[in-house]
C-alpha cells in the first residue's frame, strides 16, 4: 500500500507544477524534492510527441481541476474545494 501512496503523492504534486512548459519540473514527494524531466516522463507514460506537435486544448473541452484530481487520485477521493487550487 505504501508504493500506492508514493504514486498518489506524485500524481497530487504534477498538479501544483507552476511552469508545466518547462523542460524540468521540480517535484516534491515525501518531503523529498527532485527534478522531473518532461521528455523522459512522456517517454515512460508513453505520450511521447514530436517538438511542436501538441494539439491545442480548447477550453470547452478543457477537464476541471476537481475531474483531473479524480481521474489522477481515483473516483473513489471526496474532494474538499479550498484543497483545489
Amino acid at each position: 500500500m505504501a508504493s500506492i501512496d508514493l504514486v498518489r503523492e506524485f500524481y497530487a504534486a504534477l498538479l501544483d507544477v507552476v511552469d508545466i512548459d518547462a523542460q524540468v519540473w521540480s517535484i516534491t514527494v515525501c518531503e523529498v524534492t527532485f527534478l522531473v524531466s518532461t521528455d523522459i516522463l512522456a517517454g515512460f507514460l508513453g505520450m511521447q510527441r514530436p517538438i511542436g506537435a501538441f494539439a491545442a486544448v480548447e477550453m470547452e473541452n478543457k477537464p476541471s481541476t476537481k475531474d483531473l484530481f479524480r481521474t489522477l487520485m481515483g473516483q473513489d477521493v471526496v474532494v474538499v474545494e479550498p484543497f483545489l487550487k
